[in-house]
């Protein structure tokens, strides 16, 4: 879906000088972005601390042999024993961590051969071809060398001494990366044990960048709800993405991806009161409420601080709402007075249409009495500021969702009916994180049952699909058997593997025969699954991993069959979940879906999920 084709339909409902004023950096398009940090995240969570412990004892080191030996030859020597320690003990227990997460599904010996191989291969070989040059020659002379050198200058010993540490890391680090490329080269690289979600960072970025560019006068905040892995919520946050919480965990989730704390909106709206001071106290100063309580646990936690009032929007997405949230609109004008006789400000008005909305129009109603609150208000003296229109945004699953632009121009509409302009803002979540995890599991077992072929996965709705479970089995995943491109198609069950009998994912998919062993592919996972129920090992199944990659699987770049059982294919297709007997003349072995729209929001085209090689040889 092309920028240009959304952006005509874009919300025109803006702030302008009406509207109350906002902290610095809180305007559409205002700061700047943040630079990519991927490679600082990288390293961080690398070597990061190791490198702190290994500083602080080279540091030690250093001021042990040269205050009591006088020798700078000595301290450099020291000084390189202590940093080894120092930092190889650090990475060491990370290593060892690692590996035992890696081989969970292991026991006793083969864990152990496991175990090593996986640290030695993953950490500890290029690191210890980096070392061997490292501590015999290039460390203990960069130390020397450099104290010795700068002796004349005031404290030029410890000047030496850091230009010198600073000269042997960079040393290292090179020959280190350099190390780990060559394995990586002369290493095959096995299958990873499943299950796993392979969360491209890239295409969540991707799926971002169409948003934001959709909806330009909205202020797009990622739920981090949907998935708050460290690195995906550094990459949005690089990207410009801000985002909105749901607890203290989440803001200092966000925060610590680099985003600032008056930027994040923190909308539950019942909240622990524990979560609404430290929040307060760390910068948060926009709080979502439906109560009269809640109210009053805010004026007690964080004073003074703005409030949304969270309207019942009816909510009618295709994974359920309980109308669980949300004061009826009527109500609104009362709760708004309430909230500035307590000292606080009525900031705005939040509403949810519900998650996976297909209708556009789904927002009209909402936002249609949001107007009419404000009017309410205004006679009241009370002028909002904000109008939170959540998400409920969709991707595709077996069913392509109607194009961004439609659901651009319905806002856009209903915006421009409202009786004085606001800021809005938006929360996807689902929009911007499932279409960037693929789930990679393993059958397990396979038996015919009531005509149709039960797959037993080794997970499922209590291992990370717990929506299918939610939605009643509405979330029709993507899925694809790259194995088994020539063999007949066959309905199929697929089932988790717990002994529980709600454990099914799909009924009534038609897939290329599935055998014991196969790979399965599952798209538009990267939500609401392993921070959902994939952190369970239920019945003792371990919850699925996750492994990041960068590459997105753009659309345009598809292949219409696989070409070697091992799956070395560049890429490789996902066929749609279907309940019916497909048209062979549409959907055939080996051949992607054809004929279907596919322009909903981060969408691939024509019905298909393109999966890079990473996705088959992960």
């Amino acid at each position: 879906m092309s920028t240009q084709r959304v952006t005509a339909a874009a919300p025109v409902a803006v702030a302008t000088a009406a509207v109350p004023a906002l902290p610095a950096g809180d305007v559409p398009g205002g700061g700047m972005t943040p630079a990519r940090a991927g490679w600082w995240q990288a390293w961080r969570a690398r070597f990061g601390l190791a490198e702190v412990c290994g500083t602080i004892a080279a540091v030690g080191g250093f001021a042990a042999g040269y205050l009591i030996a006088g020798s700078l030859l000595a301290a450099a020597g020291l000084a390189t024993i202590c940093e080894a320690v120092g930092f190889y003990g650090c990475v060491g227990v990370k290593t060892a961590v690692a590996a035992c997460r890696a081989t969970a599904h292991l026991g006793g010996v083969q864990r152990l051969v496991a175990g090593a191989w996986h640290a030695i291969t993953q950490q500890l070989a290029s690191c210890a071809a980096a070392e061997a040059l490292d501590t015999f020659v290039v460390r203990p002379g960069c130390l020397a060398g450099a104290a010795w050198l700068a002796r004349p200058l005031p404290g030029g010993v410890w000047l030496g001494f850091a230009v010198g540490k600073a000269a042997a890391d960079v040393s290292w680090y090179g020959m280190e990366a350099s190390a780990r490329r060559s394995m990586a080269r002369a290493i095959p690289r096995a299958q990873s044990a499943t299950p796993y979600v392979l969360l491209d960072l890239a295409r969540a970025t991707e799926c971002f960048a169409e948003l934001a560019a959709a909806l330009p006068a909205v202020m797009v905040h990622y739920a981090v709800k949907a998935n708050p892995h460290p690195r995906l919520l550094a990459c949005l946050h690089a990207a410009g993405c801000r985002f909105e919480a749901a607890s203290w965990t989440e803001v200092r989730a966000a925060i610590r991806a680099g985003a600032k704390a008056p930027e994040v909106l923190f909308t539950h709206p019942v909240k622990l009161a524990d979560d609404i001071a430290r929040a307060h106290k760390a910068g948060v100063w926009r709080f979502a409420v439906d109560s009269d309580t809640e109210l009053h646990k805010i004026a007690r936690n964080a004073p003074g601080s703005a409030v949304l009032l969270r309207v019942d929007a009816r909510a009618d997405g295709t994974v359920g709402d309980q109308g669980k949230f949300g004061i009826p609109p009527g109500q609104a004008p009362e709760l708004a007075r309430l909230a500035r006789s307590l000292g606080l400000n009525p900031y705005g008005l939040a509403f949810h249409v519900g998650s996976q909305t297909m209708d556009p129009t789904a927002w009209h109603e909402p936002i249609r009495h949001c107007a009419q609150i404000m009017t309410a208000l205004a006679a009241d003296g009370i002028t909002l500021a904000m109008l939170d229109v959540g998400g409920g945004f969709p991707v595709r699953y077996d069913t392509g969702p109607p194009p961004l632009a439609d659901y651009a121009a319905a806002i856009s509409t209903a915006a421009a009916q409202l009786p004085y302009p606001v800021q809005l803002a938006c929360e996807p979540g689902r929009a911007i994180a499932a279409p960037a995890g693929t789930m990679i599991a393993s059958v397990i077992g396979t038996a015919w049952r009531h005509g149709a072929l039960r797959v037993s996965l080794d997970t499922g709705a209590f291992h990370g699909l717990i929506e299918a479970l939610e939605s009643g089995r509405e979330l029709r995943f993507p899925v694809t058997i790259p194995a088994a491109r020539d063999r007949p198609l066959v309905p199929c069950t697929l089932t988790g593997p717990s002994c529980d009998s709600q454990d099914t994912i799909l009924d009534r998919v038609w897939l290329p025969t599935p055998r014991t062993g196969d790979r399965v592919l599952i798209g538009n996972t990267g939500a609401y699954t392993t921070c959902y129920s994939g952190r369970s090992a239920f019945n003792g199944y371990p919850a699925p991993a996750i492994k990041i990659t960068r590459t997105a699987a753009r659309p345009g770049r598809h292949t219409s069959h696989a070409t070697t059982a091992d799956h070395h294919t560049a890429e490789l297709p996902c066929r749609v979940t279907i309940r019916g007997r497909p048209d062979h003349g549409r959907l055939s072995a080996g051949k992607p879906l054809r004929g279907l729209s596919s322009e909903g929001p981060c969408a691939h085209e024509a019905g298909r999920l393109s999966y890079a090689k990473q996705l088959a040889t992960p």
